[in-house]
């Protein structure tokens, strides 16, 4: 069975984007991105911050990158990577608690760096 990875899939309008899945098939989606550089390159950095980044609940004191914990009405949460102010790099599902939310957030920043990566 295979541990948390990376998928690179194409979406049909031709751009990119990749998606963190774990072995309890969690996911977090990427942004999409127009060319396979422009993938190569968030992902990349992505790979080579995550593990570093702070985790902010609300707003970052612009400590960038930052993985930013949101709560969607009641009982409701999902990460994001933002790289800088922008649109996030990479947005989780909705959990429905916290805790499950900031299991998967910790799991996803201890693996990514060796997270495997099935290409299109």
């Amino acid at each position: 069975m295979l541990k948390s990875h990376i998928e690179i899939k194409k979406n049909p309008t031709g751009n990119y984007y990749f998606i963190f899945k774990n072995r309890h098939h969690f996911v977090a989606v990427s942004k999409s991105f127009e060319t396979r550089i422009h993938l190569d390159e968030h992902l990349s950095f992505f790979k080579q911050h995550a593990k570093a980044a702070h985790v902010y609940e609300g707003d970052s004191n612009g400590d960038f990158p930052v993985f930013q914990v949101i709560s969607i009405g009641a009982n409701n949460y999902r990460f994001q990577f933002l790289s800088d102010k922008t649109l996030p790099i990479l947005q989780s599902d909705l959990f429905t608690n916290r805790k499950q939310c900031l299991k998967f957030l910790n799991e996803l920043k201890e693996q990514i760096e060796e997270a495997h990566i099935l290409d299109l």
